[in-house]
């Protein structure tokens, strides 16, 4: 019954789609730098109390999800709380 479980390997050779995409589809999105937490336009951060900012990086409306930065300065609760589909966490420590 036990079976040991091997991933395929990578074809390398492999590209991205090179060919015209379909009307209406988005591009693909690249943002560089996107971890350095304290450089950058200080107006890319919105506050949300006096130690927690969040950086907006992916709001899809069509699929309905969004993806943000926290950024927190001090220790602290996060209290219950639901979201309204999957969440997913980075954790960056100094």
């Amino acid at each position: 019954m036990n079976q040991t479980l091997t991933r395929p390997s990578i074809d390398e050779s492999k590209v991205a789609y090179q060919l015209p995409h379909p009307a209406g589809m988005v591009a693909d999105t690249f943002l560089p730098a996107v971890l350095d937490l304290d450089d950058g336009d200080p107006r890319e951060w919105v506050p949300q109390s006096s130690s927690v900012d969040f950086k907006p990086l992916i709001l899809n409306v069509t699929a309905g999800y969004y993806i943000n930065i926290l950024r927190v300065r001090q220790s602290g609760v996060l209290s219950r709380h639901r979201h309204s589909g999957a969440g997913s966490r980075f954790y960056a420590a100094r």
